[in-house]
């Protein structure tokens, strides 16, 4: 807990940022709900009549498929009158969409978090997707002899380390917990699931699964647009017109009367294949892009393998 004390947040916020700003992390997190979540889980409901070892021991197909029919009309079905789910409290996603934002939570925040709740549904419960911010990982409180310690708004049974209870930041005035921001409510650990991939024994909470490769998808997102920014400067210098070293003393003065129609010619905007008489003691040089640099795709390349082995 000591070893991410004030870094959730931080490390959470520029894990959001490449989120929405690199393509290669949306992608990767894309990836992760196509090939963990897909289309979503079934339930396969194996109910058995008899006794286990008996000779009419078998089983039950006919409650089977009544069980896992009501779990797919939990789940997926929505009420034709509102519109809603049943399993979301929201009423906006079925549980395999749940299920793909969970998921790609988990690898952008390194956690995931749902509140079971009673529902006015035919099955009486519904699950609440909570952001991972809105659990206080700033709230903290030493152990003593009759209190449980608190890490990062995670309550923890002072003997065994076992989860208690959760600290949520709320809107009720009335909370008899004060955190950095505001009121909290305390919500017991068995009301709350709480997922993430602890890399250490004491971890509270999770941290994101990118989290070692945003250092370099941030430098490669630079780098992007110190290229860019090349290119275009030279894209937007193509001709330099100046003295020849033969006649330095015999340029043209453009801005006189006669040569008017010379010195609109030199401004004007070229066309593919166009050539062009300059006046007497001038010169032209064309500048060659050197950008994008032939160098930069084996270069973009080899920060991906390093990204892609922090995934």
């Amino acid at each position: 807990a000591q070893a991410i004390t004030g870094q959730p947040a931080t490390i959470r916020a520029r894990s959001r940022d490449i989120a929405k700003n690199s393509p290669h992390f949306k992608r990767w997190l894309d990836l992760r709900a196509i090939n963990i979540v897909g289309e979503g889980f079934s339930l396969k409901s194996t109910p058995h009549d008899g006794m286990p070892g008996s000779a009419d021991y078998r089983l039950d197909a006919m409650a089977a498929r009544f069980i896992e029919w009501h779990f797919w009309r939990w789940s997926t079905w929505r009420d034709p009158e509102t519109n809603r789910t049943w399993c979301d409290a929201t009423g906006r996603k079925t549980l395999a969409e749940m299920d793909a934002l969970n998921v790609k939570t988990e690898g952008r925040d390194g956690e995931y978090i749902m509140l079971p709740q009673s529902a006015e549904n035919p099955y009486g419960i519904s699950f609440r997707i909570v952001r991972p911010d809105a659990l206080d990982e700033t709230y903290f409180r030493e152990g003593s002899a009759t209190e449980n310690p608190i890490y990062c708004g995670v309550e923890i049974e002072r003997r065994t380390g076992a989860t208690v209870a959760y600290y949520f930041h709320t809107t009720d005035p009335q909370s008899g917990y004060k955190g950095f921001r505001g009121p909290l409510v305390r919500i017991a650990a068995s009301g709350v699931i709480h997922g993430f991939t602890p890399e250490d024994e004491d971890q509270t909470r999770g941290i994101p699964r990118g989290h070692a490769s945003l250092v370099k998808l941030k430098m490669l997102e630079e780098y992007d647009k110190a290229e860019l920014t090349a290119a275009r400067d030279e894209a937007c210098s193509v001709r330099t017109y100046y003295s020849s070293a033969e006649d330095p003393e015999g340029i043209a003065d453009l801005t006189s009367p006669e040569n008017s129609d010379v010195a609109n010619a030199l401004v004007q905007e070229k066309e593919p294949g166009q050539s062009e008489v300059l006046p007497i003691g001038w010169d032209s040089k064309v500048n060659t892009p050197q950008h994008p640099n032939r160098e930069v795709t084996p270069f973009k390349d080899s920060m991906l393998k390093d990204v892609a082995s922090g995934w």
